[in-house]
């Protein structure tokens, strides 16, 4: 099939299909959902730093900490040697190299937004298709970290096409279908939810290639997160939760009485000590009327204590939890420590 100049291609199961732009739009639509407006009214309420600052910027902290990991990992990549591939980001309206993480700070709107960026330089284009390969398996990780959903476009030019064609199955294999358009440039985007979430732009640059990645801010990848649980809960009618790691509060634990108080508070103990972030609810009310209070909070797990003579304690996972049902399992303390361990294994955390 000729590669067309400004047209449409989708690569899926039954291979390379030109499209036009309308077929194009109508594909995104069906396949992540027009829901741009949804994303524009999502409401971080109690998240905003200048409302509520504790909890919006334990969120800020931990995607800053994700994405310098993140960076990290797509630097000292084992294909590479560091002849090869160069381990520093380099900011090309700067003469100077900067660490391995660098978040570049935009004026908008009134206030300071915060991008994940990083530029890498590459020696040829063989390079140049192994990086993009890694940071497309990275990309569906994120998606998958944030609980976010995303689609790809990318825009590549002849002499890229050439060397990428043989590629293009590959990227399907991992990805799964994506559109491509031939286009004078080379770069990559991911939307959710209408909204360009991160973007990458390849150029060549005296005998080098430069890559370009670059996310929306974090605050407004805050709010697809915040967004993406509303139509998360609405698609499986449970509660609106975040992702376990970046929850500003991973575990509400409720005394069922009072004498159950110095339990729940030596769990609580136990749990912040493996870095858990956990709160004590002790307000009135039935424990199902309690666990709505916070599930308002979009926290992801309740554990209900009862008194020092009753064993185990039952742990209530709120993210298959509804207003009718109540996904709850009695469990000893040890595992249910050892399911939380395994849930936040290789995520960031917060020292307190």
């Amino acid at each position: 099939m000729k590669f067309e100049k400004n047209t449409y291609y989708l690569v899926s199961e039954k291979g390379f299909q030109k499209i036009n732009a309308t077929e194009a739009e109508k594909y995104l639509e069906k396949k992540i959902g027009n829901l741009n407006e949804s994303f524009k009214h999502a409401e971080l309420g109690d998240l905003e730093r200048n409302t509520f600052y504790p909890r919006g910027r334990c969120m800020l902290e931990l995607l800053k900490k994700y994405f310098e990991k993140l960076f990290k990992d797509t630097i000292l990549l084992e294909t590479f040697s560091l002849k090869e591939f160069s381990p520093q980001i380099f900011l090309k309206e700067r003469k100077e190299s900067t660490p391995i993480s660098a978040f570049e700070p935009e004026v908008g709107e009134g206030k300071l937004e915060i991008h994940p960026i990083i530029y890498v330089q590459l020696k040829d284009l063989p390079k140049v298709k192994e990086f993009i390969l890694n940071t497309i398996r990275k990309m569906k990780k994120v998606a998958e970290d944030f609980k976010i959903d995303l689609d790809c476009i990318i825009e590549i030019n002849d002499k890229v096409y050439k060397e990428f064609k043989e590629k293009l199955s590959e990227i399907y294999k991992i990805w799964g279908p994506f559109i491509i358009r031939n286009q004078d440039h080379f770069s990559m985007h991911f939307y959710s939810m209408g909204y360009l979430f991160a973007e990458i732009n390849v150029y060549e640059e005296k005998n080098l290639w430069i890559s370009v990645l670059k996310y929306a801010s974090l605050d407004d990848i805050l709010k697809l997160i915040v967004a993406h649980s509303e139509k998360r809960a609405g698609e499986f009618r449970v509660y609106p939760t975040f992702p376990l790691w970046i929850s500003p509060i991973q575990v509400t634990i409720f005394p069922r009485s009072e004498e159950s108080y110095e339990k729940s508070r030596r769990i609580s103990e136990i749990l912040k000590k493996i870095k858990v972030r956990v709160s004590i609810d002790t307000s009135e009310g039935s424990i199902k009327r309690r666990i709505e209070r916070i599930a308002n909070l979009r926290i992801p797990y309740g554990v209900i204590v009862d008194k020092e003579e009753h064993k185990g304690i039952t742990v209530i996972d709120l993210r298959k939890s509804s207003e009718v049902y109540l996904e709850k399992k009695r469990m000893e303390l040890e595992n249910f420590i050892k399911t939380i361990s395994q849930e936040l294994n290789g995520y960031p955390s917060l020292d307190f």
